[in-house]
C-alpha cells in the first residue's frame, strides 16, 4: 500500500525544491548558455532566472488559492471525465520529462564511468530505487531528500572553493556581436529549465496549516530558489573560467569536468570525480522520483491499492523505454526543448489558469 504521509516539514520542503530545481539544469547549463550566447551568456541566464522569478510567484499564487491537494482539488472542481482528461495530461507530461532525466542519467554514467555497460544495466537500479521511494509515499521521498542535500551540495561547492584560484577572469570580457534574437531563444530555454517548479504544486495541503506556517513555507520556497540561483551563477562562474567559452560551449557535460581540475589539498584525494559523480546521481535521482511521485499521487484515491503499483509500474517502464530508444543527447535535448516550449509550458500555465477559473464561476 501506499503509505498516508502527506505531510512535509518546511526543511524537507526546502531542500527538496533545491535538489529539484537545481539538478538537471546545473549538468547542462554552462554548455546551453555558451552555445546561445557566447561570451555574452550570463545575459540569458539572468533574463531566463526572472521569468522564472514570475512562474514561481504564479504557482505560488495557484497553491494558496487551492489549498487542498491539488488531485482532490481537480476532483471537486470537475466531473469525471474532466477530470481524468487532466490528471492523464500531468501523468503524460511527468513521464516524459521523467524519461530524458534517465537519459541525463545514463548519458553521465556511460561517458564517465561505465561506459562499455548497456543503458538498460545501468538504469535499471536506477529506475528500481525511485520506483521505491514512489511508493513509500512523498514524506519518505523528503526524508530521503532531506538526508541526500548534505552529499549532493557539499561537494558541489567544496570543488567550486577549490577552483577559485585557476579562474580566467578575461574569459568574461564581452566579444562579438550582441545578437537579439539568440538572447531571447537562449533566456526562454533558461527558464524552461526550471520547469520542477512545478512540483510545489503537489506538496501537499495548506487546509489545515496555520497562517503562520503558511507564511514560512512560501518563505522558504522563495528562499530555496534564491539559494539555486546562487548556485547556478557560481557553477557557470567556475566553469567558463575554468575552461573558456570555446571548450565550455563544445563540451557535452562540462560542469562534470571541473572535477578533474579540482584538488584537494596535500593530495588527500588527488580528484573529486567520485564525490561529484554523487552529486549527479542523487541529484537525477531526486527529479525522476519527484515525477515519479506525483505521477502516482495524482490518482490518489481514484484508483485501487493495487492498481496504483501497475501504474506506478507502467508510469517507470514506459519512462525506462523513453531513455533507451534515444541514442544521442544532443538531438534529444533539442527535441525536448522544442516540446517543453511548445507544449509542456503552455499546458503548465493553462490547466492551472482553468482550474482556478472553474473555481471563480462556482463561486458567482
Amino acid at each position: 500500500m501506499f503509505s498516508e504521509n502527506y505531510e512535509l516539514s518546511i526543511p524537507q520542503i526546502k531542500k527538496g525544491f533545491s535538489i529539484e530545481v537545481f539538478a538537471t539544469f546545473s549538468l547542462t547549463m554552462p554548455a546551453l548558455l555558451t552555445r546561445g550566447m557566447g561570451y555574452y551568456g550570463i545575459y540569458p541566464f539572468l533574463m531566463g532566472t526572472f521569468l522564472a522569478v514570475l512562474y514561481l510567484f504564479f504557482l505560488l499564487g495557484v497553491k494558496q488559492k487551492i489549498r487542498i491537494h491539488y488531485g482532490d482539488y481537480v476532483k471537486e472542481q470537475f466531473g469525471k471525465g474532466m477530470q481524468w482528461m487532466i490528471l492523464l495530461l500531468y501523468f503524460v507530461r511527468f513521464l516524459i520529462k521523467s524519461g530524458y532525466t534517465m537519459l541525463l542519467f545514463v548519458t553521465l554514467i556511460q561517458n564517465n564511468l561505465l561506459r562499455s555497460q548497456s543503458k538498460f544495466i545501468i538504469l535499471l537500479p536506477f529506475v528500481i530505487l525511485c520506483g521505491y521511494v514512489a511508493y513509500q509515499g512523498r514524506e519518505t521521498r523528503g526524508k530521503t531528500l532531506e538526508i541526500l542535500s548534505f552529499f549532493i551540495f557539499v561537494p558541489l561547492f567544496l570543488t567550486i572553493l577549490l577552483c577559485i584560484s585557476e579562474i580566467n577572469l578575461k574569459e568574461f570580457l564581452p566579444k562579438g556581436v550582441f545578437q537579439w534574437d539568440q538572447f531571447w531563444t537562449t533566456s526562454m530555454l533558461v527558464f524552461l529549465t526550471y520547469n520542477p517548479m512545478e512540483f510545489l504544486l503537489f506538496y501537499g495541503s495548506e487546509q489545515e496549516d496555520t497562517k503562520q506556517k503558511q507564511t514560512r513555507t512560501r518563505k522558504a520556497i522563495r528562499n530555496s530558489f534564491f539559494f539555486v540561483f546562487l548556485s547556478h551563477i557560481c557553477l557557470f562562474f567556475t566553469t567558463v573560467g575554468l575552461f573558456g567559452v570555446q571548450i565550455t560551449k563544445s563540451t557535452l557535460f562540462p560542469t562534470f569536468a571541473i572535477m578533474e581540475t579540482a584538488k584537494l589539498p596535500a593530495d588527500f584525494i588527488s580528484r573529486l570525480d567520485i564525490l561529484l559523480i554523487v552529486f549527479w546521481i542523487f541529484g537525477l535521482f531526486g527529479v525522476v522520483s519527484g515525477y515519479s511521485t506525483y505521477a502516482m499521487w495524482l490518482v490518489k484515491d481514484r484508483v485501487s491499492n493495487r492498481n496504483k503499483s501497475v501504474i506506478l509500474g507502467v508510469f517507470l517502464i514506459m519512462a525506462l523505454g523513453i531513455a533507451l530508444i534515444s541514442s544521442n543527447l544532443e538531438r534529444a535535448t533539442d527535441i525536448y526543448f522544442r516540446y517543453l516550449m511548445w507544449i509542456d509550458f503552455p499546458l503548465g500555465i493553462l490547466i492551472p489558469i482553468v482550474i482556478l477559473l472553474k473555481k471563480k464561476r462556482r463561486k458567482v
